[in-house]
């Protein structure tokens, strides 16, 4: 987990509170490829669009 974390190029977290609710990790050349390779919602958190969200978050990174 620690090495899957710290070779990740982009991670982004969603938090309720200090909850960790979601988090997306990417890898990337920061500039033409991204792959998200992660995407991940707490069970009592999904349907509300919180995926989405990250999605959009790593999408408007300046790469």
């Amino acid at each position: 987990m620690k090495a899957m974390v710290e070779n990740a190029n982009l991670i982004t977290a969603a938090r309720d509170d200090l909850k960790l609710i979601g988090v997306a990790r990417a890898i990337t050349d920061f500039v033409y490829c991204s792959y998200l390779s992660d995407l991940a919602v707490d069970d009592e958190c999904q349907e509300q669009g919180i995926g989405r969200w990250r999605i959009r978050a790593k999408q408007k990174l300046k790469l």
